[in-house]
């Protein structure tokens, strides 16, 4: 059916194409977008979403070629600009998302995907500062955000900024209180403050979520090293090590949690994350801080 559409009406298959795209079926909106290309090789939505599909199927190579097959054609693409800039921060490419997301910012100022991203490519860029002033215009604009607020969260911790830290991850569990990342490093965030039986409380909670995050087990052991629960520390370090063997000095550093790709126009996919794995930015050792990866 989706032949037949695509021979006649662009507009109809555009239509079946989006509802795969939106309905969980990046495959099949994959092979719809690429027959809609073999007959409109020049059509915006079809160029962008492809970019899309790929993303969403985690291929992010592939996907960085579809947005700049898309932007080759339609340089005005904002949100195109943006997702080629979401996949460069999940390769780990600071500046080059820092680029892609200021063409975005130069094509639609005040574009809020641009700019949540921005933050996440300065994030990963070790400027902490810059990250919270970009996750401060993320938040004037969109007060409930949950990974902005977390996020902001992990580059106030960066910059030493534990009560103000505490605020956002008190926030950010508000609305999400399944999130174990949150809780661990909300616990380093209390042993910094000094409030250590409350540390280890809020490391135990994030175990009670997930038994196997590595950070969680060491805020553990940190809280528990401080009130002098000493055999139960090397227990508890012992867990993470024992997880995560390999981990050198079990520290991490980086960005934090991208948004899925939007689309085009009024059919844009709504760009919330669901199932963070990683937040993560300016880590130190694990006898300080280890903020919890989460992407």
């Amino acid at each position: 059916m989706l032949a037949r559409m695509t021979e006649t009406d662009p507009h109809r298959a555009l239509a079946e194409a989006m509802r795969l795209l939106t309905g969980g079926q990046p495959a099949a909106a994959l092979a719809a977008y690429e027959a809609l290309l073999a007959r409109w090789p020049d059509l915006a939505e079809a160029l962008a979403h492809r970019g899309v599909a790929l993303h969403q199927l985690g291929r992010l190579e592939a996907a960085i070629a579809a947005y700049d097959a898309a932007i080759a054609r339609h340089p005005m693409l904002a949100d195109a600009w943006t997702n080629r800039g979401t996949a460069l921060v999940q390769l780990g490419q600071g500046p080059a998302a820092l680029a892609s997301f200021a063409r975005a910012l130069a094509v639609q100022p005040g574009h809020l995907q641009a700019t949540y991203g921005r933050g996440l490519a300065l994030q990963l860029q070790g400027d902490a500062a810059g990250a919270v002033a970009a996750y401060d215009a993320v938040l004037a604009a969109m007060p409930a955000h949950p990974e902005a607020i977390g996020n902001r969260a992990v580059a106030l911790a960066a910059l030493g900024r534990w009560a103000a830290a505490l605020v956002d991850y008190d926030a950010a569990l508000a609305q999400h209180p399944q999130s174990a990342e949150t809780w661990s490093n909300r616990a380093d965030t209390l042993r910094q403050l000094g409030r250590r039986q409350e540390a280890l409380a809020s490391s135990e909670q994030a175990l009670a979520l997930r038994p196997t995050l590595v950070e969680a087990w060491l805020h553990r052991g940190q809280a528990q090293i401080d009130l002098g629960l000493l055999p139960q520390a090397l227990e508890s370090l012992g867990r993470a090590k024992a997880l995560r063997p390999d981990w050198p000095g079990y520290a991490s550093k980086g960005p934090a949690v991208p948004w899925k790709p939007a689309t085009l126009g009024k059919t844009v996919i709504e760009s919330q994350v669901s199932a963070p794995r990683q937040q993560r930015a300016g880590g130190q050792t694990a006898r300080s801080r280890v903020p919890k990866r989460r992407w």
